[in-house]
């Protein structure tokens, strides 16, 4: 299995949600099946006798959510894939901690909810939602290209990242120019975000 790096932005009161109900915080973190998958899961998940399906979900199985059943957020799901960790490296050139406000943009926020299989979800409020936005419109891809240090990187151990792969600009620049937008964007409407690796 991967670690993969999910967020999804969150209005004031599906923060506050979030924190306080359990259920909902897993409801937000489900995961969603694609439009090629989707008939092959229903058709599974039909031949699942709905007393099991209530065992498994009250047993904190993570159960994919269908197109007919309802979104608990309007807010789009940003997946950076196993981009997360040569990111946050890159923003904060530690592994696992790093500067305010920057180490917020990956790994920082506050823990919410139950651990997931990789940790609990972290909940990044919007005054830092904010203050990371203004943090990461002050790099370019320049600076962060003088920060890469594969040696390091390798001796820290940035999670999937191989120094012998040349691709690497392309995956971690992509990455990191959709999650300066995505608090960007998050921060225009005063919204926190929710981080969590699945």
């Amino acid at each position: 299995m991967s670690m993969i790096c999910m967020y999804r932005a969150l209005s004031a009161d599906e923060a506050r949600r979030a924190r306080a109900n359990e259920d909902y915080l897993m409801s937000l973190t489900a995961p969603v099946v694609d439009p090629v998958s989707m008939e092959m899961a229903r058709k599974a998940m039909a031949r699942i006798p709905s007393g099991i399906r209530t065992l498994l979900t009250m047993s904190g199985a993570r159960m994919p959510k269908l197109d007919d059943e309802p979104s608990e957020s309007a807010g789009p799901v940003l997946d950076i894939h196993k981009s997360w960790h040569g990111l946050h490296w890159l923003l904060c050139q530690e592994a696992w901690d790093g500067p305010e406000p920057l180490k917020h943009a990956v790994l920082g926020g506050e823990e919410v909810g139950e651990d997931m299989g990789y940790g609990p979800a972290r909940l990044v409020d919007a005054t830092k939602v904010h203050a990371v936005a203004e943090a990461l419109a002050g790099i370019s891809h320049e600076t962060l290209e003088r920060r890469y240090d594969a040696r390091a990187m390798a001796a820290a151990q940035i999670y999937a990242f191989d120094p012998d792969d040349t691709s690497w600009r392309e995956d971690f620049l992509d990455a990191f120019d959709r999650v300066k937008q995505y608090f960007t964007d998050a921060a225009d409407r005063g919204h926190s975000i929710l981080v969590w690796l699945t």
